[in-house]
């Protein structure tokens, strides 16, 4: 707490103007129910230090504690920019997420979505070239990845050899286990005709006791004035035994078509259909995705949109109707039906529905100088396991003299057995104490299943400062 305590009162002097960036710095103190006491500190640039300065960005940091000492559980540092004779090279050190080229690519399994603890260099040029080296995982509470989180080496390359035309060679290889997978493949891009695109990526996949089995997907992309069609195909690799969460690739095989039309002007029609099934097992019973949306904006009034969906797999089965009703405007009113029904074969007797009315209210109180600010929403919905049950939320946010504001948020509910009413409160004050630095009080309330959190008292400084190296 002392350090947290010292970062405060820094937090309130006035601040020193020099040739820097500038950074917010959150100091946070929270007074749990049980009478716990956490603190946190949160340094971030207010934005990115320009290209042309090739001066040591500030670091983004988290620091906590509670109660155990102070422990630094999120570093980011921007390292200096490396310029060369034709490409410059931009370094990234600490906690952060794998690049995009590896993270969103059709192939890429769910673990490529966790943090990365490591260091990533991207070069700028013709052919950016995007390395990475680390630990795959998220952090537990002291801020150390979780035992067991797997060691990486990323690359990818990429070429254009015409406007029509871009090559991206990639290789990811794991480490810690034998079971975990090394992937190698190609993403082409190409433009077959002015409205079509040819997306692909091929590749190899192995382990160490396992023979390299190959991997595809391809996707055919076409736009034009009132519709658009795309097709998909995806053969992945099977998961690695030790945990499905790990696979670096994708472990499933699937199909899908969509395709979205505007027959009249206002009229959209969006259709989707796919069917996948694990790639271990081709004969494997499909899950089955289908749906539905019709929309029409011709409505003096507004929008009005209904959606149809149906998800089956080899016992389960799943549907979802909606019908909304959407005003005109921004933070208008919305009216919106909601009928939800799931059944399990494999479970005797699981069959279960549940109907729901939302009301999104226009502004009670429009934003103002001076002024309030207050949103309502409604649900009322009607479950077979639970019963008939009435929720609202309100948030609202007042002006005060001197730059002072009060916000609040409150959800009111009742469900059939249940006496709990309030079910959920925050209320913030936001007041300026020195220059560049505001003070926030804040008390939260939670109740029932959803909301573990009992009560928290919060005080929290945030501090915008400048700070030269």
């Amino acid at each position: 707490m002392g350090v947290i305590a010292a970062l405060a009162s820094y937090a309130l002097t006035p601040p020193v103007l020099a040739t820097a960036q500038e950074a917010n710095m959150w100091t946070t103190v929270a007074l749990h129910g049980s009478g716990t006491v956490t603190s946190r500190m949160i340094l971030d640039a207010v934005k990115s230090k320009p290209a042309t300065d090739p001066g040591l960005s500030l670091p983004s940091l988290t620091l906590i504690d509670d109660g155990s000492g102070p422990r630094v559980i999120s570093l980011v540092l921007e390292l200096p920019v490396l310029d060369l004779e034709r490409a410059s090279v931009a370094s990234r050190l600490g906690d952060q997420s794998l690049p995009a080229v590896f993270r969103t690519a059709p192939l890429a399994g769910s673990a490529l979505t966790s943090p990365v603890r490591g260091v990533t260099f991207t070069t700028t040029g013709t052919s950016p070239l995007r390395v990475s080296f680390g630990q795959l995982g998220p952090a537990l509470a002291t801020g150390t990845p979780v035992p067991g989180s797997p060691a990486f080496a990323a690359a990818a390359m990429s070429f254009t050899p015409s406007t029509r035309l871009s090559l991206t060679p990639h290789v990811l290889i794991p480490g810690g286990s034998p079971d975990t997978q090394t992937a190698v493949g190609t993403a082409i891009q190409a433009t077959v005709v002015g409205n079509l695109a040819l997306v692909t990526d091929v590749g190899m996949v192995g382990t160490a006791d396992t023979a390299w089995a190959p991997l595809a997907s391809a996707r055919l992309v076409g736009h034009w004035t009132r519709a658009g069609i795309e097709t998909s195909v995806l053969r992945g690799a099977a998961a690695p035994r030790a945990e499905a969460g790990q696979a670096f690739v994708s472990s499933r095989d699937r199909e899908a078509v969509r395709a979205q039309v505007q027959p009249l002007p206002g009229l959209t029609l969006a259709a989707l259909t796919s069917a996948s099934r694990p790639a271990a097992d081709p004969d494997a019973d499909d899950t089955t995705l289908g749906s539905l949306r019709v929309a029409y904006d011709g409505l003096p009034t507004g929008q009005l949109a209904a959606v149809r969906q149906r998800e089956t797999t080899a016992s389960r089965e799943g549907d979802i109707t909606s019908l909304e009703w959407r005003q005109r405007g921004l933070g208008r009113l919305a009216v919106r039906y909601v009928h939800q029904r799931a059944s399990d074969s494999a479970l005797d007797g699981f069959d279960e529905g549940s109907s729901r009315v939302e009301v999104d209210l226009p502004a009670l109180a429009p934003r103002r100088a001076g002024g309030w600010d207050l949103r309502a929403a409604l649900t009322a919905d009607s479950s077979s396991q639970t019963g008939p049950a009435v929720n609202s939320r309100v948030s609202g946010r007042l002006s005060l003299p001197d730059e002072a504001a009060l916000t609040g948020e409150t959800e009111l509910g009742l469900t059939g057995g249940d006496s709990q009413v309030l079910r959920a409160l925050r209320v913030t004050t936001d007041l300026p104490v020195v220059p560049a630095t505001r003070l926030q009080l804040s008390y939260t309330y939670g109740a029932g299943g959803q909301f573990p959190i009992g009560q928290v008292f919060e005080v929290r400084l945030l501090r915008r400062l400048r700070v030269g190296w």
